[in-house]
């Protein structure tokens, strides 16, 4: 008797889809944030649709052996910028301090007369902190930040790269 509940949810979550594809002629190769997704779509097409995703765009990233000379030939031409930081921690360890969900508004502030952060605030006014890092990031929030703090890449357009590119290597921070 409790599998009656389960097969109605199932056949009215899986309609939602087909009636964005066959009556509304909803493009699915386009893909927005999250939670409108999720919204529009429902749990049975977000993960019909992700899957359909993955597959589609798996291995669509290459570049050709023209596009690699033209990029290393860009980079080799430009000139590298001095500053005030330049050299200034070579032989020295870099420790990133990266927290989920943390955003800069906290920082320095006060409440009821305490720090909201007294810590972190320690750890900024000691090192190096940069209060104006923008979200680069689609689908992949935590691991395509991950991704541009420790490669210096830009993460896909669409989708969630480390998960997209489950077979891609990435050059990182840690390392010999």
């Amino acid at each position: 008797m409790a599998l009656v509940p389960a097969v109605i949810f199932l056949m009215i979550a899986g309609l939602k889809p087909i009636k964005n594809i066959f009556i509304d002629k909803v493009d699915i190769t386009m893909r927005y944030e999250a939670n409108t997704f999720l919204r529009n779509w429902g749990p049975i097409g977000h993960h019909a649709l992700d899957t359909y995703a993955y597959f589609t765009d798996s291995g669509r990233h290459g570049m050709s052996s023209e596009e690699k000379k033209a990029v290393s030939e860009h980079f080799n031409k430009k000139e590298r910028k001095e500053n005030a930081h330049s050299g200034s921690l070579e032989g020295k360890n870099l420790i990133i301090i990266q927290v989920e969900s943390l955003q800069a508004f906290p920082l320095f502030q006060t409440s009821a007369g305490q720090e909201v952060t007294p810590f972190m605030n320690e750890l900024a006014k000691g090192g190096l902190y940069f209060p104006r890092v923008y979200p680069q990031t689609v689908f992949g929030n935590s691991s395509d930040g991950e991704l541009i703090v420790n490669t210096g890449l830009f993460p896909l357009k669409q989708g969630a790269t480390f998960f997209g590119s489950l077979i891609m290597i990435f050059l990182v921070l840690p390392r010999n």
